[in-house]
């Protein structure tokens, strides 16, 4: 996972979960960016300086990669890393980019209309092979699309669609937070036929006015999935019985980041004040809902921190009333 330092927004900290060590400190050239993303086996982290162009770091060949796109073709509105960390697909204008950061080779330009896909929309399905994105703004739709032979994508138009989307593991759901009513839902497809599996729409989020989700990811094993809300909230459901099954007060504001470790026993949040936090979700029976309060990592300001260890007191877990 990576990590901003408050007030420190040109530096990126890449840590072990599992002993709290800093494996990696990068210095981006700029001072501002605006996302940070580490591919699944832990191979490359990229990040976006002012949306202008990608840099990061490939841990395979121990190099830093850089993408920059040409002036005239606009900023970066979107980018997804594939699994395996050797692809990265880039959104630039109405154009998206399949590039390769060992050869620095761009292997796929896929026209994508309209020119907008929403925060979170793009993603690489789990074998790398298909892209999926949600383009918003006049039409609204989901679509599956063979980046190697760029064939016309399968698509779902969408009546109103607000945020990201999110595809297990399995390569069986993809999760897209729509919107109905001024709040945010999530509805699951079938990623084979994009047909409409469920509906997940907790009863405080119908409540709410003005609600949206701001994060949104799968379990390992592709049975659960968790959302991280406006409201500072983090929620997990059950995939089979669109059940929640775990709730915690996570931020006073939104939620910006949320993540699984490999084995799906630790839930990750990064929040609106710039703390990551750990949360044990492994003793969570199904069928009940829990509340879990939070281990935090680390437990200072990350200003203190340069290099070294990040602590990882025992979370403490108690019933839902």
């Amino acid at each position: 996972m990576g990590l901003t330092p408050p007030g420190r927004a040109s530096q990126i900290y890449v840590w072990d979960i599992k002993t709290g060590s800093i494996v990696k400190h990068l210095d981006l050239p700029g001072t501002l960016f605006n996302e940070v993303q580490i591919s699944t086996n832990g191979r490359l982290v990229l990040a976006t300086p002012y949306d202008r162009f990608l840099y990061g770091f490939d841990f395979n060949r121990a190099k830093s990669v850089e993408f920059r796109p040409e002036q005239q073709l606009g900023k970066i509105k979107n980018f997804s890393i594939s699994p395996d960390g050797h692809h990265v697909a880039i959104a630039v204008g109405s154009w998206l980019y399949i590039w390769e950061p060992e050869s620095g080779s761009i292997l796929a330009k896929l026209d994508i209309k309209p020119d907008r896909l929403s925060h979170g929309g793009l993603s690489f399905s789990p074998d790398g092979s298909r892209v999926v994105y949600k383009p918003v703004g006049g039409e609204s739709y989901l679509a599956i699309r063979d980046w190697k032979l760029g064939n016309a994508a399968q698509r779902v138009k969408l009546k109103e669609t607000n945020g990201g989307l999110a595809i297990d593991p399995k390569a069986q759901i993809i999760a897209s937070i729509e919107r109905r009513k001024l709040s945010d839902f999530v509805r699951l497809y079938d990623f084979d036929t994009l047909k409409i599996v469920r509906d997940i729409n907790a009863d405080e989020w119908k409540k709410t006015a003005n609600f949206y989700i701001s994060s949104m990811a799968f379990t390992p094993d592709g049975k659960r999935f968790a959302v991280g809300t406006n409201q500072g909230n983090v929620q997990m459901f059950d995939i089979e019985t669109g059940v929640e099954i775990f709730r915690a007060k996570a931020a006073e504001f939104s939620v910006h980041q949320i993540g699984f470790t490999n084995d799906g026993k630790t839930l990750l949040t990064n929040e609106s004040d710039k703390r990551p936090k750990g949360w044990d979700v492994s003793a969570i029976p199904p069928g009940n809902l829990f509340e879990i309060a939070c281990k935090k990592l680390p437990d200072k300001n990350l200003n203190e921190i340069d290099e070294g260890r990040l602590s990882i007191p025992e979370p403490i877990c108690k019933e839902h009333p």
